[in-house]
């Protein structure tokens, strides 16, 4: 393989730069259900799209799969999404001033 096989062109990339107005993130590649891919007409009719959905599978689109991207905050079980928002950022405010950057195990 190491002397058959061509180099990748480009790197892989499995999430989009984030978005510059929502910060949202876009997942690029699925194999199952397609969370947080957005439901372009490449992602819906290609090829591969058919194929997948021709065996069982799901295409982008639609609320369920939410094709508008995922913030961090925003990931996990639905009862949960939204919550604890607030006392998260009080603790990163807390642990920025308390905690410098730099190697934790230095001595003064």
């Amino acid at each position: 393989m190491r002397f058959l096989a061509l180099p990748r062109l480009h790197p892989l990339q499995y999430f989009s730069a984030p978005d510059p107005v929502t910060g949202r993130l876009q997942h690029l590649d699925y194999l199952v259900e397609p969370f947080y891919q957005a439901p372009t007409f490449w992602n819906r009719w290609s090829p591969l799209a058919l194929g997948t959905w021709l065996l069982g599978g799901y295409v982008p689109g639609g609320d369920k799969f939410k094709p508008k991207g995922f913030l961090l905050e925003e990931i996990g079980p639905a009862y949960q999404v939204g919550k604890g928002k607030v006392e998260m950022e009080e603790w990163v405010k807390i642990l920025t001033k308390e905690r410098t950057a730099g190697c934790p195990f230095k001595m003064d």
